[in-house]
C-alpha cells in the first residue's frame, strides 16, 4: 500500500511540472496570436515576439519597425529613429525578518529616440508580485533592439 502511495507521489512530481508547462504554452500561444493579429491590422509582420506579464513586443525587420503593446494599445517606432536601448530597473528597500532587503519594483526598456525617451513597461511589482523571467527577457530584447538598430 505504501509503495502505491509513493509511486503516485513520484508520478505527480514528474507529470505536474510537465502539465503546467504544456498548459502555459497554450496561453502564451493565444497571446502571441492576438498580438500578431493586432500588428497585422497596422500592416506589421513580426519576425520575433516577446511576451511580458501584461505587454508584448515585436520587431518587423522587413519594414524596420519595433512595436509593442502598452495597456492594450499598439505603438510602433521606426528602428531608424532609435539610437539605443537599455534596461531600467528600480528597487525599493523592504524590511524582511528585521533585515533591509532590496526588492525589484519596476523593469522598463528605455528607447532613446532623438531628444526623447520611450519607456516600455516590462514588470511592475504593484500589478504582479512575481517578476518571473521578465528581467531576463528584458535583457534579451535590449540586445535584439540594439543589434537591429545597428543594422538600420
Amino acid at each position: 500500500m505504501s509503495s502505491i502511495i509513493l509511486n503516485l507521489i513520484l508520478v505527480i512530481m514528474v507529470c505536474g511540472p510537465m502539465a503546467y508547462f504544456l498548459l502555459g504554452n497554450k496561453k502564451d500561444k493565444a497571446r502571441k496570436n492576438e498580438f500578431k493579429s493586432s500588428a497585422a491590422g497596422q500592416g506589421l509582420d513580426p519576425d520575433k515576439i516577446g511576451l511580458f506579464q501584461d505587454n508584448a513586443i515585436g520587431i518587423d525587420s522587413k519594414q524596420g519597425k519595433l512595436f509593442f503593446t502598452n495597456n492594450d494599445y499598439l505603438t510602433s517606432i521606426d528602428l531608424s529613429e532609435i539610437s539605443g536601448c537599455s534596461v531600467s530597473k528600480s528597487y525599493s528597500n523592504e524590511n524582511i525578518h528585521s533585515q533591509s532587503t532590496s526588492v525589484l519594483k519596476k523593469v522598463q526598456l528605455c528607447l532613446k529616440t532623438g531628444n526623447k525617451e520611450v519607456n516600455i513597461p516590462i514588470f511592475d511589482l504593484e500589478k504582479h508580485p512575481h517578476p518571473g523571467n521578465d528581467l531576463l527577457t528584458a535583457y534579451e530584447w535590449e540586445k535584439i533592439i540594439n543589434n537591429s538598430v545597428r543594422k538600420h
